[in-house]
């Protein structure tokens, strides 16, 4: 009776934190252990949302952690939204490298592919639904120089060009 009631409270499952459950994978009756071949759900959170922006390593130059960015994001064209850098993760997929023991070959690497290092953009307002995925365009704005105004016409022109016409641009 007692391995009865112990199996029975393993069989719920718990998410960490409050968000939705998208891509449910397992069913009642299935069993989950701690080997598993892919996930069994995704959780997506609801709390704390933020952007990640992927930009060159030389245009990172200036950035710092606190300077303000304006955001166009795909599913509201025509607008634009304030926020600010939050974090600047100094890391990408290449840096990652399973040691074989061997002496490194990189035949496959085109030459004019670059790594891009991600950062962690914070949005002013932040009621603004963020799909996971969804596209778009940053910029930081890096100093108080008149030319930021080149910069910010862009993206607004960026803004506008996908309200009259969504083109993948």
């Amino acid at each position: 009776m007692k391995q009865a009631q112990y199996y029975l409270k393993q069989t719920e499952m718990r998410a960490p934190n409050y968000g939705t459950i998208i891509n449910l994978q397992v069913q009642e009756g299935m069993v989950s252990g701690v080997l598993r071949v892919g996930a069994i759900a995704s959780l997506i959170l609801n709390q704390d949302p933020y952007l990640i922006a992927a930009y060159r390593q030389e245009n990172l130059m200036n950035v710092r952690v606190g300077q303000p960015v304006v955001v166009a994001i795909n599913t509201y064209p025509g607008k634009h939204f304030t926020g600010k850098v939050e974090e600047i993760w100094e890391a990408s997929k290449r840096g990652q490298y399973t040691p074989p023991g061997n002496l490194p070959l990189f035949p496959d690497i085109p030459l004019h592919t670059e790594a891009r290092l991600p950062i962690k953009i914070t949005l002013d307002d932040p009621t603004v639904r963020l799909g996971i995925g969804v596209g778009g365009a940053t910029l930081i704005l890096t100093s108080d120089s008149p030319f930021t105004w080149i910069g910010q016409i862009s993206l607004r022109t960026y803004t506008w060009a996908r309200r009259v016409y969504p083109l993948p641009l």
